[in-house]
């Protein structure tokens, strides 16, 4: 599998590193179970047509996004 993406962009958009992982095998299994068809094929290209790279790559381009971040937001702890 290459690096086609950059997880620190991934990070700035996301901003949860236990959410990310959660977000790719989603995606991941989307493009799996439904195939490649209109409503779930890649939105990018990569060097390898690796599903993996693919949701990383969607996500770091902002095709692929959190739903109810602030949700998230709310159950962080405060750390003092």
């Amino acid at each position: 599998m290459s690096m086609d993406f950059n997880y620190d962009k991934i990070m700035e958009k996301v901003g949860f590193k236990y959410v990310v992982p959660i977000m790719v095998a989603k995606r991941v299994q989307i493009l799996k179970d439904e195939g490649f068809d209109a409503t779930s094929k890649p939105l990018v290209e990569t060097s390898d047509n690796n599903l993996v790279t693919i949701a990383f790559k969607e996500i770091e381009k902002g095709h692929v996004r959190l739903k109810n971040k602030d949700r998230l937001s709310d159950l962080k702890p405060e750390v003092k």
